[in-house]
């Protein structure tokens, strides 16, 4: 499937979530086609990314979830060799543990073409009670295991800890949000990575240009899970959650 977009735009953010995801990608992969313009006529840049989601990788490379996993990145390789940006928008793997990053991560450097940039997002599967009953605890499996083995593909931060980040592909900007919690479905996002992500919506920006950003989780009456995989607002959790 390719979309191809040539109209008029205001700037905005286009939302690669679970919903929009869930049962299309697994074992292959959608190709994304932006051109800048509008009407029939093309203009300026363009730019072609693959966007994959909830692969559930297991701890084998001969699970069911991790071969298809793989046979999505075979298709890349075959089908797609001008992409230039890999979004994975979360679930990597099916319950986070240290097998199932090191098998994800395997079969993606083993796969995967060395030009196209793979931004991957944490999926509450990745997430979810791995922190046990203290949530505020400062050892953080879920966030060990997710930079251990993705901090080489987040390019510069602010800071070491940082689960969020953001490329310049092409003239176009890609960013990731990520959960800040090991919540079962939700997320939850700082008032640091909302200003963060504030400030990074404006870098640059230009009225006729989409951003791409992704995030597992979907953002209140965007999508039909209203109830659930959400981003809620801070004023739902406790006044010591930050």
């Amino acid at each position: 499937m390719k979309l191809r977009v040539l109209r008029e735009f205001k700037l905005f953010c286009l939302v690669i979530s679970f919903c929009m995801v869930l049962g299309i990608f697994v074992g292959a992969s959608t190709s994304v086609s932006f051109a800048e313009g509008s009407g029939k006529e093309e203009h300026g840049r363009k730019i072609k990314f693959n966007v994959i989601s909830d692969s559930h990788v297991g701890k084998s490379e001969t699970d069911v979830p991790s071969i298809y996993w793989k046979e999505s990145l075979e298709d890349i390789r075959k089908n797609f060799l001008d992409s230039k940006v890999l979004l994975h928008s979360g679930d990597l793997t099916n319950n986070g543990s240290e097998a199932e990053y090191n098998t994800f991560y395997k079969i993606l450097e083993q796969n995967l073409p060395n030009h196209i940039i793979p931004m991957l997002a944490l999926g509450n599967h990745d997430a979810r009670w791995l922190e046990g009953p203290d949530s505020s605890a400062s050892h953080k499996v879920y966030k060990e295991r997710y930079l251990k083995y993705n901090e080489k593909y987040m390019g510069s931060r602010e800071n070491e800890e940082q689960l969020y980040f953001d490329h310049w592909v092409d003239g176009y900007h890609f960013i990731v949000l990520n959960t800040e919690m090991d919540l079962k479905d939700n997320a939850h996002l700082s008032k640091k990575q909302l200003q963060w992500f504030s400030e990074k919506v404006k870098e640059n920006a230009e009225a006729k240009k989409p951003i791409f950003v992704s995030i597992h989780q979907t953002f209140k009456g965007t999508a039909d899970q209203i109830d659930q995989d959400v981003i809620y607002d801070e004023k739902q959790y406790p006044a010591n959650a930050t």
